[in-house]
């Protein structure tokens, strides 16, 4: 059973979520809730009465048993899908105290830590998760993209390696690998990086846009254009990927040239 928020971990799983550990009374209230819940996003000024089911469901296991780690996941999960991470953290601590060895509990408790700008705590309850369950890169791949967000491109570069070193071919690791050694200024790592991850998915626009971004870096514009044409091709609602075309359409050779010599480089002919 996936308890992740939408829009949070669940983008990230790369393998079915093992089922929980539960309590007596912990698998009536999680079961129970979980039953009312939408499988997508709703809009807050549109909440469906499932939404108020579940939480009168969860209303009420919670008053019979007010310290139920499932009917306070349970609860936490339905605020997280609400957009209400402050209060679904609340709810998320105390399930975490009843049920610690929980991997998808921390994880989502992560999520809405992160959603709440307390990063050090998100990170911590990743590297709980990690721990949890070594076999699954979800916990590293979370902590690179978070760490990235922070600007911390050594530290998301090492939990990209992390996760690779469990799945080598897991294609979100490659191309957060390739986005931190290009941020790292180690562009022909970020190069081969981007280039594995179009082996494992040759009609990925973001792995092919990350290519040409990393290809322009290098000064190989020719290469960058293609690449980053080829990621408009296949999605051509990319907004970035089309601004960076544009821009390195509009380099002209001279200014170029002039470029590199101010970075000390030597002047070279655009292909």
């Amino acid at each position: 059973m996936i308890l992740l928020g939408a829009g949070g971990v669940a983008a990230w799983r790369e393998s079915s979520a093992r089922p929980m550990r539960r309590w007596a009374f912990g698998a009536v209230a999680l079961a129970g809730g979980l039953a009312y819940l939408p499988l997508e996003n709703t809009r807050t000024d549109r909440i469906p009465r499932n939404w108020n089911q579940a939480a009168a469901f969860y209303d009420k296991a919670l008053n019979e048993s007010p310290r139920s780690p499932a009917a306070h996941l349970g609860m936490g999960t339905l605020l997280t899908q609400l957009h209400r991470p402050q209060d679904a953290v609340v709810h998320y601590r105390i399930a975490v105290e009843g049920w610690p060895d929980n991997a998808d509990l921390r994880l989502n408790f992560a999520v809405a830590l992160a959603e709440v700008g307390d990063n050090q705590s998100a990170l911590d309850q990743l590297d709980a998760a990690a721990g949890l369950r070594v076999t699954d890169p979800t916990a590293h791949l979370l902590a690179g993209s978070l760490l990235l967000k922070q600007s911390r491109p050594g530290d998301a570069w090492k939990a990209y390696e992390q996760a690779l070193a469990i799945q080598p071919a897991n294609l979100n690791a490659l191309m957060g690998s390739g986005a931190a050694l290009t941020e790292l200024r180690r562009l022909d790592e970020a190069i081969e990086k981007y280039r594995l991850a179009l082996t494992v998915d040759s009609r990925n626009a973001e792995a092919h846009a990350g290519l040409g971004r990393t290809l322009a870096a290098s000064r190989r514009l020719a290469e960058a254009i293609q690449e980053l044409e080829q990621a408009l091709l296949l999605d051509p609602n990319d907004q970035d990927a089309r601004n960076d075309l544009s821009g390195r359409r509009n380099y002209s050779t001279e200014s170029t040239n002039d470029l590199a010599v101010r970075q000390g480089f030597e002047p070279w002919v655009q292909v």
